[in-house]
Parts: C-alpha cells; sequence; structure tokens
C-alpha cells in the first residue's frame, strides 16, 4: 500500500500530494488503533 503513496507523491501536483498525506495519516492512525 505504501509504494502507492510514494508513486502519488512523488508523480502529483502540490494540491493531490496534500490530499495523499492526509489519507496516508488516515491509514496510519487506524493502523496504530488496530494493534492497540
Amino acid at each position: 500500500m505504501y509504494h502507492f503513496f510514494i508513486f502519488v507523491m512523488l508523480t502529483s501536483p502540490q494540491d493531490v500530494k496534500i490530499l495523499s498525506a492526509l489519507e496516508q495519516a488516515c491509514v496510519l492512525f487506524f493502523s496504530v488503533q488496530w494493534f492497540q
């Protein structure tokens, strides 16, 4: 999954990078909640 985010960050305009970062932060948050 994370290689997709890296690809998006490298190939997208700035506004899409921000959206991708927010989506990645949500994925990370839910991953932490799952493991707790």
